[in-house]
């Protein structure tokens, strides 16, 4: 149903502003006033019941993740310098958290089967007796690694120097 807007003047309630052309009786903001009057209520409501706002956040962010995230990354892709700025800043502000939580994480990580798995072929290949202190590729002798191009087999490691393991793992 299409009704006719009345003619009645409206008065913005966040601004105090006539409203020019509205765009239904029912119009109380302007659209960028709502926006405003929009946020500062959610940033009202989220003090006064924050876990009622942490739990709306949390079903938005697994619904919309992908969009949020591509919104993420094109922003940072545009404003490269003012992310490496934030960035600094943010880290020398929590350095302690930061480490804080690396530490937590890797400890938690060290208890998982996958981890323990690695560590056990890490731990076999440290013992190798026939060490090589050059590339088997390329003979260089520069940075050194060892390479397992089957991990169910830990002891059968290749030494390669850091750019063929490059080249092996990613085919270039």
């Amino acid at each position: 149903m299409n009704r006719e807007i009345k003619d009645k003047q409206r008065i913005c309630k966040y601004c105090k502003k006539i409203i020019k052309a509205p765009h239904s009786n029912s119009q109380k903001y302007h659209k960028d006033c709502f926006k405003e009057w929009r946020n500062e209520y959610q940033r009202r409501n989220a003090k006064e019941n924050p876990e009622r706002y942490k739990k709306y956040n949390q079903t938005y962010y697994t619904k919309n993740k992908a969009n949020i995230k591509k919104r993420v990354n094109d922003w940072r892709d545009k404003n490269r310098e003012k992310f490496r700025e934030y960035n600094k800043k943010r880290i020398k502000k929590n350095e302690e958290k930061i480490r804080k939580y690396y530490r937590e994480r890797a400890r938690k990580l060290s208890k998982t089967p996958k981890y323990k798995k690695y560590a056990k072929i890490r731990n076999k290949s440290r013992y190798i007796k026939n060490k090589k202190d050059f590339c088997e590729i390329c003979r260089s002798k520069e940075k050194i690694e060892k390479h397992h191009p089957d991990y169910s087999k830990p002891l059968e490691v290749k030494f390669l120097c850091h750019l063929c393991h490059v080249r092996v793992h990613y085919g270039k």
